[in-house]
């Protein structure tokens, strides 16, 4: 239902928007590949309607703690809108309302076709989730409820649902 042109969309967040956009894989959200002619790569998430502006404040903090922690390169920064906000609010050509954030890309291989999955590589993944996961619980934002089938809380509904 989303009928707005990716170059608008990437007017409303990006200053030089010269470039391209890709459609990536997403499970909820529509992601894109921002290509500008001058090389730089960003990523456009465009946000399933129902997705509340608090949920994704908590996801900037979360964005925002997990790059001091893991540093330049290894996490996505956050980038601002002309209006030097991080979220920006658009509304599609039949009237619904979606939250837009820009994200710096991160170079690498996604974990799955990494090879090997051997101790050295788990070991560093491990540390890696240890180092976020501390990052991640000095947000101030309360608990936000959330049914998405990666919710922590969630754990034992979901593997009765899929596993039974």
């Amino acid at each position: 239902d989303l009928h707005l042109s990716i170059r608008r969309q990437r007017q409303m967040c990006i200053r030089d928007s010269d470039g391209t956009a890709k459609e990536l894989p997403g499970e909820r959200d529509r992601n894109f590949l921002i290509q500008q002619s001058k090389g730089q790569r960003f990523v456009l998430k465009i946000f399933n309607q129902c997705e509340s502006k608090e949920l994704l404040e908590t996801q900037n903090e979360a964005l925002t703690k997990t790059q001091n922690v893991l540093g330049s390169g290894r996490s996505p920064n956050l980038l601002v809108n002309q209006n030097n906000d991080f979220l920006t609010k658009i509304e599609s050509k039949t009237g619904i309302q979606h939250w837009l954030r820009l994200v710096g890309y991160v170079e690498g291989i996604p974990m799955a076709e990494y090879t090997p999955h051997n101790e050295e590589f788990l070991h560093h993944l491990g540390m890696m989730c240890g180092d976020m996961t501390r990052a991640v619980h000095s947000i101030e934002h309360k608990p936000l409820q959330s049914d998405l089938l990666w919710n922590m809380n969630r754990v034992s509904g979901t593997l009765e649902k899929f596993l039974v």
